[in-house]
């Protein structure tokens, strides 16, 4: 099967089949999204600004991968 072979420029990555690849990104940008979700629930802080410009970049890659991918 042509399925397992790995290709040079994706590593390990090309050993999984594309159904778990999705998974794994959906599994780390929910993570993502609770960690960010906890820490705006702890009010006012100088790291929200923050927060939201790594949430909007984060959901910006998500979204460029997509397209790409």
């Amino acid at each position: 099967m042509d399925f397992y072979r790995a290709s040079d420029d994706l590593g390990l990555l090309g050993l999984l089949h594309p159904g778990w690849r999705i998974v794994l990104g959906v599994c780390v940008a929910v993570a993502v999204v609770v960690a960010g979700w906890r820490l705006l629930r702890r009010g006012p802080s100088r790291m929200v600004n923050g927060m939201l410009a790594v949430v909007l970049i984060v959901v910006a890659l998500i979204a460029f991968t997509y397209v790409v991918g």
